[in-house]
């Protein structure tokens, strides 16, 4: 999970944002729990974090303010090895469920190196499963000075997901500001 980011639009942390009286962070790591094992919070390095979840380990990132690809980057590399693939969630995933994120990675066939949901026309690279063996290549993309996360999906095999196809395309909502978190929570908790 990223954890990490400026939360400019937040006014404060993403990773700290209340969500019911659970930080949003935490809320997302067990909802990865539940369904991946082991689960790392990528995030910036001397960023507060609230006591996570048994079995999360927090990663700082390896270069301060170098954007999702380069948490994406250490994530991978802290998993090489631990598991075949992963689910690359954002903090800011306040209905965020177990159920989806194992809706999601079953959808990852053998051909495929990611399973990416699309809403409203654009990939959710941060609400997506990847094959731990993009981990070269992500550290490749960041080497070159690449910051996009989506940049790690082109030229591979994708499998795009309609959103709206998935049993619960709520859960995929992300917030960027305080609106839209009360917003999001709004008869969800």
């Amino acid at each position: 999970m990223l954890a990490g980011g400026r939360s400019r639009r937040m006014g404060a942390s993403k990773a700290l944002a209340d969500r019911a009286g659970v930080p949003l962070v935490v809320h997302v790591a067990r909802a990865l729990r539940e369904v991946c094992d082991p689960v790392v919070v990528v995030h910036a390095p001397g960023q507060p974090l609230p006591e996570l979840p048994p079995g999360v380990e927090p990663v700082a990132d390896s270069a301060a303010d170098r954007g999702p690809l380069q948490a994406i980057a250490d994530g991978l590399a802290a998993l090489d090895g631990r598991c075949q693939a992963v689910f690359v969630a954002a903090t800011d995933l306040p209905l965020l469920t177990a159920a989806t994120v194992a809706e999601l990675a079953a959808l990852l066939g053998e051909q495929d190196e990611a399973v990416v949901p699309v809403r409203d026309g654009r990939r959710q690279s941060l609400a997506a499963v990847y094959r731990i063996g993009l981990a070269r290549r992500a550290a490749e993309l960041v080497a070159a000075g690449e910051r996009r996360a989506g940049a790690l999906l082109d030229g591979v095999a994708v499998r795009e997901v309609a959103a709206e196809t998935l049993a619960d395309p709520r859960s995929l909502t992300n917030v960027n500001t305080p609106e839209e978190l009360a917003a999001a929570l709004r008869g969800a908790v």
